[in-house]
């Protein structure tokens, strides 16, 4: 059986938000950020904003999870959670 990987070894890791939960890497690279995050579709009629803050909690676990730098990309609109950060907090670059 092939391993694929281990996540303790260095180097480069791809990892889901809920995968990083009690890791730590040097760089996180948090992707595609876009206004679609957080996804509504398949939720059940008056959960909205607990589906809201559910991810805002998974997205911050990811967050957390960078020993030193923590890139943020999105394209196109922003999610509403970028737009929640404290801008002294971050340095936005366009690309």
């Amino acid at each position: 059986m092939r391993k694929l990987g281990d996540v303790l070894k260095s180097g480069v890791k791809i990892v889901t938000m809920h995968g990083a939960k009690g890791l730590e890497f040097d760089v996180v690279i948090v992707t595609e950020l876009n206004k679609r995050f957080p996804m509504m579709w398949g939720v059940v009629e008056g959960e909205e904003e607990n589906r809201v803050e559910t991810d805002r909690r998974l997205l911050y676990v990811s967050m957390t999870r960078a020993r030193g730098r923590l890139y943020i990309v999105y394209d196109g609109e922003p999610s509403r959670y970028i737009e929640e950060l404290d801008k002294a907090l971050y340095e936005y670059i366009e690309m």
